[in-house]
């Protein structure tokens, strides 16, 4: 049975990839070329540590949700909760460290605090939202994944 991603969770995974992308290419660049207040400057700087956090947590809740499904009965047991739960701090064990300089895995990353709360909220919120709305659409009773074995 294939896995179906939840609308909304394709959705927001789309507009943040957007919302990158634009900063990135278009907002950025613009808003450093000319004389914008400070905080405009941090914002524009920032926003791709929220969109990391929020991209990175998507793809670990949805890799583990579709694990879940099927892998043995002993995973199965995981509620979809704890499952969100890990998948932020699986996200946040990467995202952090690399904020606070400990790896330089994600490339040339320099030690910012508006990085790191940028990071942070991001991890807070999709957390949040991956906890509270899951990613994954239910599987009905007997119609594959581990409930079915």
């Amino acid at each position: 049975m294939p896995i179906r991603i939840k609308p909304y969770a394709i959705r927001l995974y789309l507009a943040v990839v957007v919302v990158f992308l634009i900063n990135k290419f278009a907002l950025r660049p613009f808003v450093l070329a000319h004389d914008f207040p400070v905080w405009a400057q941090v914002f524009v700087l920032s926003v791709p540590n929220t969109c990391e956090a929020v991209i990175g947590t998507l793809n670990l809740a949805g890799i583990l949700l579709a694990a879940k499904r099927y892998l043995p009965p002993r995973l199965a047991s995981v509620s979809d909760a704890a499952l969100g739960v890990l998948a932020t701090g699986l996200a946040a064990g990467y995202v952090l460290p690399q904020e606070l300089k400990l790896h330089n895995l994600g490339g040339r990353n320099v030690y910012d605090p508006f990085d790191l709360i940028a990071s942070i909220v991001g991890l807070v919120v999709i957390g949040l939202v991956v906890v509270r709305w899951g990613v994954l659409e239910e599987v009905p009773e007997g119609q594959g994944g581990a409930a079915a074995r």
